[in-house]
């Protein structure tokens, strides 16, 4: 395993799995921290890669290289994978804290993506969670203080 590291923001750093092939590799977010990447590979190895998902181009590692099939994946393939591995048949439910303290936004007009953010300063986002789909939206965003329903948001974006 090679770690190349740009040193600077804007480059891109690289991951790169010498031995292994993209079906050697399983991938999954640290429970608690949506922005942790854990890479698990053969015989119980696992790399943990702080903010390997977050939205900070400062921290995050670009590209993830499996040498073993020339398979390269950016951090928003993961993203993507790991949202894919994620979805459910049935109903899904946001859990928060009180309503007051939430603004909700389209992360860019006209997306489906959402974007909560709380007087505290923490924020989530919500990948398809303005959308119409009943495939891909979440049905109840459930807080302390009582729950909102997909109409709800809506409402308020």
């Amino acid at each position: 395993m090679e770690i190349e590291e740009n040193g600077s923001f804007g480059g891109t750093d690289q991951l790169i799995f010498t031995s292994y092939a993209s079906t050697d590799a399983t991938f999954s977010m640290v429970a608690g921290d949506p922005d942790d990447l854990v890479i698990t590979l053969p015989g119980g190895d696992e790399v943990l890669v702080r903010n390997g998902l977050g939205s900070s181009a400062v921290d995050r590692i670009e590209q993830f290289v499996l040498n073993g099939d020339a398979t390269t994946l950016s951090a928003g393939d993961l993203r993507a994978l790991l949202l894919a591995q994620q979805q459910t048949a049935g109903d899904d439910v946001f859990n928060g804290r009180d309503i007051a303290e939430a603004t909700w936004n389209r992360l860019v007009p006209g997306s489906d993506d959402l974007l909560v953010e709380f007087v505290n300063g923490d924020s989530v986002l919500v990948i398809g969670g303005a959308s119409n789909s009943f495939n891909d939206r979440i049905e109840t965003f459930t807080f302390d203080d009582g729950s909102l329903t997909h109409t709800d948001v809506f409402a308020l974006i």
